[in-house]
């Protein structure tokens, strides 16, 4: 329901906007089709000009056949005068000009709107879902720990959000292979229940190290077994948020490799 509501609130949008220049276009031949100073200013001489009314330079005239056209004056001072001796009945209305804001309004508001809907498409191309058109080399992973997730293996079995959060690991553990030096993972309650993990780390070529805030070892039974341990380089748990400083200074040690070898 909210999508086709969505939908249709982009199609509106997009009518609007079509409206809007459509409107303009035939704004602007109109202007083209009304008669020139000069053609004006012959029919006066001709009689054919029963009255007009001036406002600023625009000139809005009504022929002797009831016909109602506008033009513009270049600015000539003798125009009145010669209306006026022509026998145009004129008359004079004091000229309207919009402020700065509705000027630009009205200028830019189309543009604006067409901007607003493409970025709007364009997001949607990047976050519409697993899939989108964008969305490759962007993980979405979520860093998680045990203070934040306790995930046991009967809340895992069978539970639909928490496959697709193991599949997101996996996926970022994939994009890892071969555009991480290193890894550093804290998989919390999937440590102890996720085999895809495992599989997925047995594949990488970047060291991996296992991170915990607290000591697995000294919870329950259940949390002694770690899949992430099998295939990891090393394991550093139980000393809090000091595991993930500890862990960074163990990969760019590993990286750099022994002290005094030659690259």
């Amino acid at each position: 329901m909210n999508n086709l509501l969505k939908n249709v609130g982009i199609w509106v949008v997009i009518v609007f906007v079509i409206l809007i220049v459509v409107k303009q276009f035939d704004a602007r031949q109109t202007v083209r089709d009304n008669p020139s100073y000069s053609e004006f200013m012959d029919s006066a001489k001709s009689g054919k000009v029963e009255s007009a009314t001036i406002e600023g330079r625009k000139i809005t005239w009504l022929s002797t056949d009831k016909k109602k056209f506008v033009t513009y004056s270049p600015g000539d001072i003798w125009m009145v005068g010669d209306l006026v001796k022509d026998g145009v009945k004129v008359d004079a209305k004091p000229e309207e000009e919009q402020s700065f804001l509705a000027q630009v309004f009205i200028s830019w508001f189309p543009m604006l709107l067409l901007i607003g809907v493409w970025i709007f498409f364009m997001r949607q191309m990047q976050g519409g879902g697993r899939g989108g058109a964008f969305s490759f080399g962007k993980s979405k992973a979520r860093m998680l720990d045990e203070s934040n997730n306790t995930v046991t293996f009967a809340d895992v079995a069978g539970c639909d959000e928490a496959k697709e959060e193991v599949g997101e690991l996996v996926e970022f553990l994939q994009e890892a292979r071969s555009m991480a030096s290193g890894v550093i993972l804290n998989a919390a309650g999937y440590t102890h229940t996720s085999v895809a993990i495992l599989d997925t780390l047995q594949m990488l070529k970047p060291p991996v190290i296992e991170v915990h805030l607290s000591n697995p070892a000294r919870r329950e039974e259940y949390r002694h077994l770690s899949y992430v341990a099998k295939a990891a380089t090393g394991s550093i748990t139980g000393l809090g948020v000091n595991s993930y400083l500890l862990a960074i200074d163990a990969v760019a040690a590993i990286l750099a490799g022994p002290k005094g070898s030659k690259k």
